[in-house]
């Protein structure tokens, strides 16, 4: 029932946008089977340039798209964050990373935040401790490969 309310649209106001986020981003989590595949619809459609992603649905699509994606999706995502002008969009692109739920793209997360190479570190020592904290199999099953 909310769904139909809630569903991927245009909101009246501002407390319908933050309610949708909410909801779609728990949705997604939850394997939420249309969820899913509206938020790879629109993730696809972002990354091709053929239309932006409102900024109160990004923080949902990602993190659905990435539970629900493969290395083909991380990678659209590493892309994303490599362009991103805005500091706000590199952020919420790296908390969203934290959202992989296959054991060899969380091990592939884990070494990027490591890594030196890109010009974003100082982003990346809190934003990663959290998202590490947030992915159960992380210490648990995967080697990190150090």
């Amino acid at each position: 029932m909310i769904l139909s309310y809630i569903i991927f649209g245009s909101s009246s106001g501002h407390l319908d946008a933050l309610l949708r986020g909410l909801v779609l981003g728990r949705l997604g989590k939850c394997g939420h089977p249309e969820t899913v595949a509206e938020a790879q619809k629109r993730f696809a459609a972002h990354c091709t340039g053929e239309s932006v992603l409102p900024a109160d649905l990004r923080t949902a699509v990602y993190s659905t798209v990435l539970k629900a994606g493969d290395q083909t999706t991380l990678e659209a995502v590493l892309k994303l964050l490599r362009d991103a002008d805005l500091h706000e969009e590199r952020v919420r692109l790296m908390r969203c990373m934290g959202s992989v739920s296959k054991p060899e793209l969380i091990n592939q997360v884990l070494n990027f935040s490591l890594s030196v190479s890109d010009s974003i570190l100082i982003l990346r020592n809190d934003t990663f401790q959290r998202m590490a904290a947030k992915t159960p199999l992380t210490y648990r099953q995967i080697p990190l490969g150090i």
